[in-house]
């Protein structure tokens, strides 16, 4: 892995697949974190690796964590997008503007190097709008995290066995 382009690349990939959650990708180590809902697709996450050329071995794989726990998500999140496309200062500075003149979105902080963006928005319905606002300046955008900012009164916890998995990375160069 060479530069932000690569990360990107990953994360929209292993965002692609079902079950497939907190995807983090660390250029400086040459790795990446996901959260599995099911061991089974592990399969499915190396080959996705080599279909978009790269490859990948289990560094780590956490057992099932019974004690994670889902939150439905209604009221102000924190989330974090993969933004492709941004080429220089100028293009971060304009999805910047854009996402801070949207009515329900703050603290919004874009960096051009992580191909990212980080903000809060006042409800889940807001993320389409978000995208399409990035998407329509020439840009790619896909959700990459989102965490509830605090605790509504309609939050419903239900339990989910999910398993963390680290993965280790060769052959990320941009040709």
């Amino acid at each position: 892995m060479t530069c932000g382009s690569c990360t990107t690349a990953i994360t929209q990939a292993l965002s692609g697949l079902p079950g497939v959650h907190d995807i983090s990708v660390s250029l400086l180590s040459n790795s990446a974190t996901a959260i599995l809902d099911n061991k089974v697709i592990l399969p499915d996450v190396l080959e996705t690796f080599k279909t978009i050329g790269y490859e990948a071995d289990v560094a780590s794989f956490q057992p099932l964590n019974m004690d994670a726990t889902t939150v439905e998500m209604d009221g102000p999140l924190h989330v974090s997008l993969a933004v492709g496309g941004m080429t220089c200062a100028a293009c971060s500075s304009t999805v910047t503007r854009l996402l801070t003149e949207q009515k329900g979105v703050s603290d919004v902080s874009v960096n051009l190097i992580g191909n990212s963006a980080s903000l809060v928005v006042g409800s889940r319905e807001l993320l389409p709008i978000v995208q399409d606002i990035i998407e329509s300046a020439g840009f790619e955008a896909s959700v990459a995290n989102m965490e509830l900012v605090g605790p509504t009164p309609n939050t419903e916890e239900v339990a989910r066995g999910q398993r963390t998995v680290d993965l280790r990375i060769e052959g990320m160069r941009c040709e």
